[in-house]
């Protein structure tokens, strides 16, 4: 698969509201080739692809390959606006200690998202009175550009509650209101998500009282 051309110098940045272009730009991040999937992250960040930044989230976290993960991380930072943007921190190598990673900060962004998560299931019974999706967007954001700098393979039982938590969400978020059943099979998912890290957490609590 080629790579998409690059726009103009000083050109506008494209927005891709829906169609062809954002699912172009997906399904190369999506190719076999490690390098081309690369190249389609970089674009993404090129064209502004704003739409397409659950997915360039998915490969910040999941991708086996470091070099995508890497492209894929630069690309979300051109999408996230700086007023929305996490505190940046130090990327941690593969080689060094797991205490040497920030103290707790993906999970506190994810319990974050949680608490808001939580709102909002509360007030569907009562529209009108809590967070929307829209609101829930930016945390939900934020909290996947975190946990890119962990390694999967790398996490206790509780981060990896956690991380699967905040994915499930986003998968959530990016469905659209259309998609009926979908919707409300991922909104289930999420919730049992979410129930499943909070769990953990009581369970850990109780031991350690």
């Amino acid at each position: 698969m080629e790579r998409p051309d690059q726009p103009h110098e000083g050109s506008a940045a494209d927005i891709f509201v829906s169609g062809s272009a954002n699912d172009y730009l997906v399904t190369g991040l999506r190719d076999p080739d490690s390098e081309v999937r690369a190249r389609f992250a970089e674009a993404i960040g090129l064209f502004r692809a704003y739409l397409t930044l659950p997915y360039l989230l998915d490969a910040v976290v999941a991708d086996p390959d470091v070099r995508v993960r890497d492209a894929a991380r630069r690309a979300a930072r051109a999408l996230i606006p700086p007023d929305e943007a996490p505190t940046p921190s130090v990327a941690r190598r593969a080689s060094q200690l797991r205490s040497a990673r920030p103290s707790g900060t993906p999970l506190k962004e994810s319990e974050a998202v949680f608490a808001l998560f939580n709102e909002y299931v509360s007030q569907r019974m009562n529209p009108g009175r809590g967070p929307t999706e829209a609101d829930l967007i930016a945390p939900v954001t934020r909290c996947m550009e975190w946990w890119g700098h962990y390694p999967a393979d790398d996490l206790g039982e509780i981060e990896r509650a956690a991380l699967a938590a905040v994915k499930s969400i986003s998968s959530f978020l990016r469905i659209p209101d259309k998609s009926a059943g979908v919707k409300y099979l991922s909104f289930q998912a999420a919730k049992n998500r979410v129930e499943e890290y909070e769990a953990l957490i009581a369970g850990r609590d109780e031991k350690e009282a």
